[in-house]
């Protein structure tokens, strides 16, 4: 705003949004994240058991963008197990 002095338009807010969730996305779907996708992560259970865990995102989208953005930052981080 200082260096235009004006506020950004709601068409610019839109746009820096959405550039900023898919740059997000972009750090958090790296390489390493695709292979542990693909292959899983083997890992010592606190049960002494060898188990290969497999990281998933479960998101909800809407068709308006303010439940998207609430629904961005009830974002869910599970893993599916499978055990050896």
């Amino acid at each position: 705003m200082e260096k235009h002095g004006k506020a950004p338009s709601k068409a610019v807010e839109t746009h820096l949004k959405r550039e900023l969730i898919q740059k997000v996305w972009e750090l958090l779907l790296d390489d390493e994240f695709a292979a542990a996708y693909e292959f899983g992560m083997v890992c010592d259970s606190a049960d002494g058991h060898v188990r290969r865990y497999f990281p998933r995102f479960f998101t909800y989208s809407a068709d308006y963008p303010e439940k998207f953005v609430l629904s961005f930052k009830g974002l869910t981080f599970k893993l599916l197990i499978i055990s050896h």
